[in-house]
């Protein structure tokens, strides 16, 4: 997806939701419950992702790339 283009101090904005389907949301927002229930403390599903994200977005580019090799 093509970032916005530049807003007038020059900062590129990007797209803030992302469309992930009804099932995706669902699996995410049970982890999140499993979690909290777990923790005892409340996580979110956006919180989950943002996990997510910071802890394995690096590992998982690396695979799609080698997967695509194949």
């Amino acid at each position: 997806m093509q970032p916005k283009e530049p807003s007038k101090t020059g900062e590129v904005k990007y797209p803030r939701t992302i469309h992930v389907g009804a099932d995706r949301v669902k699996a995410l927002t049970d982890c999140a419950i499993d979690v909290s229930y777990n923790c005892g403390r409340l996580y979110t599903a956006g919180q989950f992702i943002m996990y997510l994200i910071d802890n394995y977005a690096e590992a998982a580019t690396a695979k799609l790339k080698e997967q695509s090799k194949t």
